[in-house]
């Protein structure tokens, strides 16, 4: 199974820190929680939204263990150095 990305910014223009710092309980560090796929699947953690319901839920493996293999789980590579932004047009 390839490593999970997580988009962190993607989450944070749409919910608070508190949402998942507070209410769902994710520590402040990368890597920093015990997550596994039982808790998920029982509503725990990225389950508590990623239920089929609020976001897509767990049969969709593919969107969320999407990284590279042997990198770490915060690295995508699919798109971080292909975005273009003013005076790097595509460099």
């Amino acid at each position: 199974m390839r490593p999970v990305v997580f988009p962190h910014w993607f989450h944070r223009i749409r919910f608070r820190c508190k949402v998942c710092h507070g209410d769902l309980g994710f520590e402040f560090q990368a890597g920093g929680n015990d997550i596994n796929m039982l808790k998920i699947i029982d509503g725990e953690y990225c389950g508590a939204c990623h239920n089929g319901n609020i976001a897509w839920g767990v049969e969709n493996c593919e969107l969320c263990h999407s990284g590279k293999p042997g990198l770490e789980t915060h690295v995508h590579g699919s798109t971080l150095k292909s975005l273009v932004t003013p005076g790097n047009q595509g460099q």
